[in-house]
């Protein structure tokens, strides 16, 4: 959903001043918004309450006092794991949720503030299937959406992306984005798993680091797509850089230990 209000508030912005303005100083706001949600984020996580099983620990004094270090001598494979499957995702997910809207004005030709506002409509639709996919796990278990996923991403993408870049038509370009973003959605189960991977001692760190050095990796995602459509002038081929990193997915999730009771 913060994707969708960045794009809501990229397209007020950009309606709301000239293009001079916008490339002169306008383009500031949107970053000095983020000052204060940084600060209501930081009360939100100082507000969390620990789990129970965490308390429990706490309680008899045996924490682990040196989590990541103990987190790298004992379950190095499972971080590698966690790491490999949010590279997966992350990337699908950075492709469909920052580059789609460039490819749509840069490449495509769509008037930009029309692409703004699709995105957020888009990116809002798109995210409340996430709870469906959550609860869907809980029945079925995390493993078969973790694969099914980056499957669906293997057959998918290509297809999608040639309908979205050969359509000349805003509506069905729209459709095909919220299809894109559906299919990030259903990696969802992938976070609880990560944090299902490790015994409570380790959790919070060892999750936390797999995660995020997936996520920095796939920060590239938007500028390789880019490169990829002006190295060899098809604008369909991000959709095979979102197919390699869902093969990276599929082997993840058929290593990543499942806990779910529906497995």
């Amino acid at each position: 959903m913060g994707y969708s209000a960045a794009a809501l508030v990229v397209g007020m912005v950009t309606a709301s001043v000239a293009n001079d303005a916008l490339e002169d100083w306008a383009w500031r706001i949107p970053f000095l918004l983020s000052l204060p949600l940084g600060l209501l984020c930081l009360w939100m996580r100082v507000r969390l309450e620990e789990s129970v099983e965490f308390t429990e620990l706490a309680s008899e004094d045996t924490t682990e006092k040196a989590p990541l270090w103990e987190s790298l001598r004992s379950a190095p494979m499972a971080m590698l794991r966690v790491a490999a499957y949010t590279f997966s995702l992350t990337t699908v997910g950075h492709i469909v949720m920052v580059y789609v809207s460039v490819l749509l004005i840069q490449q495509l030709g769509y008037e930009k503030q029309t692409v703004y506002w699709l995105t957020a409509v888009v990116i809002g639709l798109g995210a409340m299937s996430a709870p469906m996919f959550g609860a869907w796990s809980d029945k079925v278990g995390r493993r078969p959406l973790m694969i099914g996923a980056p499957i669906a991403t293997i057959v998918l993408a290509v297809p999608l992306f040639l309908v979205l870049t050969t359509s000349t038509n805003l509506f069905l370009a729209g459709l095909v984005f919220l299809a894109l973003m559906v299919l990030c959605q259903a990696y969802s189960p992938g976070y609880t798993v990560f944090v299902e991977s490790f015994p409570t001692r380790i959790r919070y760190t060892a999750s936390a680091f797999g995660y995020n050095a997936g996520i920095m990796l796939s920060g590239f995602a938007p500028a390789l797509s880019a490169g990829l459509v002006d190295r060899t002038g098809s604008l369909v081929s991000p959709a095979w850089l979102a197919v390699a990193a869902a093969v990276i997915g599929v082997m993840a999730a058929l290593s990543l230990r499942d806990r779910s009771s529906g497995s």
